[in-house]
């Protein structure tokens, strides 16, 4: 990990990437920093319940419509514990959703997108990894000392605190929650020049949706294990980590592909929650 005495990190380092990688710092990291309970597996999937997932990085439709259970909780307990004010006051997922509704609609997102999720994934397991490293070092107390990422040629702002007590899994794994991030990009001018000529019928107040949620988003570090284990990035919440947006933000997709994959419907698309009809 490249650090200067800008605060700033580089996450195209090679260290970093093969941690993500093969998971092997990790292994050190519980020996060392005792506290990051559930964090020595950052290419585990659930192989029992999602085989296609394990294989090919993308949910198999046929799988998620047979599922009544996920690492053995019936999904009735899953839906009702990860909504708001039950695990979590934010919730894993929003009133009107499900855990299969929310699989299968950001499993489509991300075969839209031609990505699997593993792919997503490793960008945030970067930025853990690199919060990982400053608790190694000695550097990590309240908040991170990193004020920014270059990442694919992006500045990525970044923004971590670690909170008080643990925030448990939905899904009754060994994933456990400490810490709020906060990451976020700016547009620039010529990208905003292409979302405002695309979407011009908007009004400003609409516009300012698909700007917001293409350019930032807030998660804890439960969510790249969720990507990699489940493909789930949590429902329309304050904790979702929108596909979509990790896809720009990270430079894996251009605005211009992404508006190619969903032509015209960004706005619908990042605002509609996921709903069984």
């Amino acid at each position: 990990m490249i650090v200067n005495s800008q605060n700033t990190c580089d996450l195209s380092d090679y260290n970093i990437r093969f941690a993500s990688k093969t998971g092997f710092p990790i292994q050190i990291y519980i020996y060392k920093i005792k506290s990051m309970y559930g964090k020595d597996s950052q290419l585990s999937v659930n192989t029992g319940d999602f085989p296609e997932l394990a294989k090919t990085g993308l949910h198999s439709q046929a799988e998620l419509n047979k599922r009544d259970t996920i690492t053995g909780i019936p999904i009735s307990v899953i839906n009702y514990i990860g909504r708001p004010g039950r695990f979590s006051g934010a919730g894993f997922m929003a009133e009107d959703e499900d855990i299969i509704s929310v699989l299968q609609g950001d499993n489509e997102l991300v075969k839209r997108l031609n990505l699997a999720h593993p792919q997503l994934a490793n960008p945030l397991f970067h930025i853990w990894n690199s919060i990982l490293e400053e608790y190694k070092h000695g550097n990590m107390r309240r908040f991170s000392d990193i004020q920014y990422f270059l990442y694919n040629g992006c500045q990525v702002n970044f923004k971590a605190e670690s909170m008080k007590g643990w925030q448990a899994s939905i899904f009754h794994d060994d994933v456990r929650g400490r810490f709020d991030i906060d990451i976020q990009r700016k547009l620039s001018s010529v990208e905003e020049a292409f979302l405002k000529d695309k979407y011009s019928h908007l009004s400003d107040q609409k516009m300012a949706v698909p700007e917001e949620e293409l350019t930032s988003f807030h998660f804890s570090e439960m969510v790249p294990y969720y990507i990699t284990r489940y493909g789930f990035y949590e429902g329309h919440t304050d904790y979702r980590a929108d596909p979509i947006t990790i896809a720009f933000v990270f430079g894996l997709k251009s605005i211009e592909q992404i508006e190619n994959a969903f032509p015209g419907k960004l706005y619908h698309v990042m605002t509609s929650h996921f709903i069984n009809e």
